[in-house]
């Protein structure tokens, strides 16, 4: 059962969703690094590597993969520059793009369903914050 009543249970929800989307892709097939972290929005989901000492889900500089889920998808990983292994966020983020783009059409899937997932649950949280306030709901 959700607990949308605390701020720690709201965003309990919501790092099920971003936990769910790595697990999704990991299972069906999609190679990511173990330290794979992802940030789930509307239209749009991030994935990263952890940054070590770093806030929870904050991403290692260089290593971010954006998969937006307007105009039937689109992915951008940014400017590569010259990097080498020995830099594992631009080697990670090549990785995962490459990844996701040769499961383009399952991965889509995933975010598109995951991106959903988190506008509903955005939705039903705000829609809950109006009505312990006491506010109308406008539909």
């Amino acid at each position: 059962m959700k607990d949308l009543s605390t701020k720690e249970g709201r965003q309990r929800q919501f790092d099920d969703i971003e936990a769910s989307l790595i697990s999704s892709l990991l299972t069906n097939g999609i190679f990511l690094c173990p330290n794979a972290v992802c940030r789930v929005a509307r239209d749009s989901v991030q994935i990263g590597i952890e940054k070590t000492g770093g806030e929870k889900a904050e991403m290692l500089f260089a290593s971010v993969v954006t998969i937006y889920t307007s105009n039937g998808n689109e992915i951008n990983f940014g400017s590569s520059g010259a990097f080498s292994p020995d830099n594992s966020g631009a080697y990670w983020r090549t990785i995962h793009a490459a990844n996701i783009l040769n499961n383009w059409a399952k991965s889509c899937e995933i975010i598109n369903t995951h991106c959903q997932r988190y506008e509903a649950l955005e939705e039903e949280v705000f829609n809950g914050l109006q009505i312990a306030e006491g506010g109308a709901l406008n539909h």
